[in-house]
């Protein structure tokens, strides 16, 4: 989750440069990502939809 967190600000408030980086046991340079638990697809902002909740957010496009 901080890792997300950590990607999502050097993506979106410091214009990519990256503050710090993370190496799997692999080699690779850690790189997060979400999955959907039911089919497995890599998660996109745009195939979300607020459907249910006591209060759901306004999401503008």
């Amino acid at each position: 989750m901080l890792a997300a967190l950590k990607e999502w600000g050097e993506t979106y408030c410091r214009d990519g440069n990256a503050t710090a980086e993370f190496q799997h046991r692999c080699g690779a340079v850690l790189h997060t990502r979400a999955d959907c638990a039911a089919c497995g697809e890599e998660l996109r902002f745009e195939d979300l939809a607020v459907v249910g909740g006591t209060h759901p957010p306004q999401i503008r496009p």
